[in-house]
């Protein structure tokens, strides 16, 4: 009995359609093709390849959760309080330019450009309390329950398969 490889031509389609998957994809079509080679039903090995799918999609997101999302939260602290910053002084260039422009024609600034002042600084007041104290809770998404995991798998699984084509 001699076993030959099909190659794979441009046009073909994929009979399992988790072998197109990016990083489980290549992996996956080598598992399927010796499942196929043992004679699994087609219907087992897509099966097979949804519970291969659902446990990476789980470690993926047991991974975000436990390690990225709490580092991301510390990480960006500083980089939104600086941006915060940012906006904060171009929003307030125009409050200076024409408050200025008053000023040296020798009339006070009307009160709309010191409301507008005050809006503009209690508007980056509350982003950077938001930032302060929301950021590090995401430290706290460590202790998500798995069963929020695996519905987040299962969402997952909706989007991916209403990508299909119909």
């Amino acid at each position: 009995m001699t076993m030959t490889t099909k190659k794979k031509m441009p046009g073909d389609v994929p009979v399992n359609p988790i072998s197109d998957l990016p990083l489980i994809g290549g992996l996956f079509g080598l598992l399927d093709e010796v499942a196929d080679r043992l004679g699994f039903a087609l219907w087992f090995r897509i099966f097979l390849g949804f519970v291969y799918a659902a446990a990476f999609g789980y470690l993926i997101a047991w991974l975000l959760v436990t390690y990225v999302v709490p580092w991301a939260g510390n990480a960006l602290r500083r980089p939104v309080r600086k941006a915060a910053e940012g906006l904060r002084f171009v929003l307030l260039v125009p409050d200076w330019a024409i408050s200025r422009a008053f000023r040296r024609s020798g009339r006070v600034p009307p009160q709309m450009l010191y409301d507008y002042g005050g809006v503009v600084m209690r508007f980056v007041d509350r982003i950077q309390e938001v930032t302060d104290h929301g950021l590090p809770k995401l430290a706290g998404s460590r202790a998500a329950p798995r069963w929020l995991l695996m519905a987040f798998v299962a969402v997952w699984f909706l989007v991916w398969g209403a990508s299909f084509p119909r």
